[in-house]
């Protein structure tokens, strides 16, 4: 996958950033509905969908004429008419520069100019000032490996705990690694380390169609996300969603009695 300024460029992209949109809104309903209920009760005004962006990146893909995750986040929010918070964390400075001018100017959004495997500290504790605002989504999109110690060490303040963790990868690169630098934290041993009770997956593609392995995985302590389910998702812990996980978990070679979950559907590797 070519790389710009730090951006990831793919054909990949366009499918990318149109389920994002639907996750956006699937977890923008149970906040709402929380609003709803606050309301009745006489509490405070709307709760806040925050929106922590690890990699926001220049808001555009140039190659493919598409808006990137910012962007599209902070579209929603306005169609909405609903109260947000942005937290844009991007190493590039140039890029920061270029997301400043994508967005339209609010008063909500703060640019963090740095690597997010330090700057999320400074970010945690500005929201930890929010007090019961802290619902939303902190999404992970990287080039390559994933920050796990980040999502890690991050996901046990308690900050997060109403935070929803978003990771968009590719399976084949986490193999990959697993594989050739002889480590043994595979994906499912790597988001059963982050502090969230339940898991969402999501393939990209037709698993037989795509060797990159491209999926969204979803981390939450909100037990009942029926919306989720309406877009594609699958719980991991449940029958559909051990099937899914075995074959980003795994790879062809992988011998019956190393499978970790209880699901092995040897079948479903078939063309993948």
């Amino acid at each position: 996958m070519p790389v710009i300024n730090g951006v990831g460029q793919s054909n990949h992209t366009l499918t990318k950033q149109m389920i994002l949109k639907d996750i956006i809104n699937s977890v923008y309903r149970p906040i709402y509905g929380l609003s709803e209920k606050n309301s009745k009760k006489g509490l405070p005004a709307k709760v806040i969908f925050n929106w922590i962006d690890t990699n926001a990146g220049t808001g555009y893909n140039v190659e493919f004429g598409c808006d990137g995750s910012p962007v599209i986040f902070q579209n929603e929010m306005i169609q909405k008419n609903y109260p947000y918070r942005m937290y844009c964390i991007e190493k590039n400075r140039e890029n920061i520069n270029e997301l400043q001018k994508t967005l339209i100017p609010s008063s909500n959004i703060a640019f963090v100019n740095g690597n997010h495997n330090s700057a999320i500290k400074n970010v945690l504790s500005d929201l930890k000032q929010k007090k019961y605002q802290q619902y939303g989504i902190l999404y992970h999109d990287p080039n390559g490996y994933p920050s796990w110690d980040m999502l890690i060490e991050s996901s046990n303040r308690w900050e997060t705990a109403k935070l929803d963790y978003l990771i968009h990868i590719a399976a084949t690169t986490i193999k990959r690694v697993v594989n050739g630098l002889g480590k043994d934290s595979s994906l499912l041993d790597m988001i059963s380390k982050i502090d969230k009770r339940y898991w969402h997956i999501r393939e990209c593609h037709y698993l037989g169609s795509d060797a990159t392995q491209w999926c969204f995985l979803l981390g939450t302590n909100y037990k009942d996300y029926s919306s989720l389910k309406s877009i594609g998702f699958k719980r991991v812990d449940t029958s559909s969603g051990e099937s899914i996980m075995n074959i980003f978990n795994h790879t062809k070679s992988t011998s019956y009695s190393n499978m970790v979950l209880s699901q092995k559907p040897l079948s479903a590797f078939v063309k993948v």
